[in-house]
Order: structure tokens, then sequence, then C-alpha cells
């Protein structure tokens, strides 16, 4: 599945490398993200808002209009499915109830600055904490159980931080992996 700069969102077959489906989204859509049960979809879109999807008929669950002040650049589900968290180029984290659509908590910092429409964070295994890149090339930890930030890590990037994942670990401890638009590639370990 993956989500084009156009309104689409499409099904891939791998198997065959061919198109299998898509949902008109009727906006463009900057980024998308399947939950993990598979059942649901969450896109972001220019309109500054969120669509919910439902995966299998394709049709809209919720809306949650005006969600940022910019184009929502980044959307995920937390992996126990109890939030969707999005961020825009309005240089703000916010925090949406899966259940009621409502807001949760937003977290706004003098540091915290979205570079780009590209720009997309990461949530943790466990579903506690957001890490997301600045333009600036700081690395924000933002702890969701709390709703505060855990720290803001500086001067490890030289330009700005486009991309964060995290890697589960069978032994208990977590990987993470930050990359900044020049190519630098950091690994974390907790």
């Amino acid at each position: 599945m993956t989500a084009s700069y156009d309104s689409y969102i499409k099904f891939w077959d791998l198997n065959k490398g061919q198109l299998a489906g898509k949902i008109n989204t009727l906006s463009k859509c900057y980024d998308m993200h399947l939950s993990r049960s598979e059942t649901t979809i969450a896109s972001g879109h220019n309109d500054c808002g969120i669509k919910v999807w439902n995966s299998k008929t394709k049709e809209v669950v919720s809306k949650i209009d005006g969600a940022h002040g910019d184009p929502v650049s980044c959307v995920r589900f937390t992996p126990d499915e109890n939030y969707i968290v999005s961020t825009s180029k309005d240089d703000c984290l916010k925090v949406w109830d899966v259940r009621t659509y409502k807001l949760v908590n937003s977290f706004e910092h003098p540091k915290f600055k979205v570079g780009s429409y590209n720009n997309k964070f990461c949530i943790s295994p466990n579903s506690q904490y957001v890490v997301c890149g600045c333009k600036d090339g700081s690395v924000v930890f933002y702890d969701l159980k709390i709703g505060e930030c855990e720290g803001i890590v500086q001067e490890q990037h030289k330009t700005q931080v486009v991309a964060c994942e995290w890697q589960p670990n069978p032994e208990g401890y977590y990987k993470l992996a930050t990359a900044d638009d020049l190519g630098g590639l950091l690994f974390w370990t907790s």
C-alpha cells in the first residue's frame, strides 16, 4: 500500500507486482499508515485534515477536519492502536483518541520545527514514545503516556532529520535509526 502526492491510496499485489486497487481520497495525500491489525488506514492531507478508512470496504470511517494548521505530513497509529499521532509543518505533534477521534494532547516546543512534508516520525513498539526529527538536525523524544517532551538530542545530525524508525529486539532492548536529508544515518540503542 502506498500514498502518493495525488489523491490516491494504492494497494499492490506484491506477488504480481501489479496495482490491486485504490482509494480516491479526494484531496492530495502526503502520508498514510495501516494499523497493525490491518483493519484501518489513516491518511494525512494537504487540506490539513486526517481521514480514517476501513481497509476492507475502503470507506471513510471518520474525518478529523482542521487537524493541523498546515498540511499533515505524517500520520501513524500507535502499535496498540489506541491513538493516531500526526504532525505537520505547523510544528505541532498531535495525539488523537481512536475511539472518539478527539484531540488528547498537543506538543509544541521552540526546538521542534518540521523541515518538510517528507518528514516521517516513528512510535516505539511499546506505544510510549514518539521520535521525530527537526529542521535543525535535532531529534525530539516525546512521551505519549505522560504527554511531555522526554528530551531533545541536538548536534548529532548536521542537517534536517527526515526519517526515524524503531526496530524491536527479542532481547528486550530497542534500536532506533534516524536519517537526515544529506544521507546521514545514525543508530541508537536503549
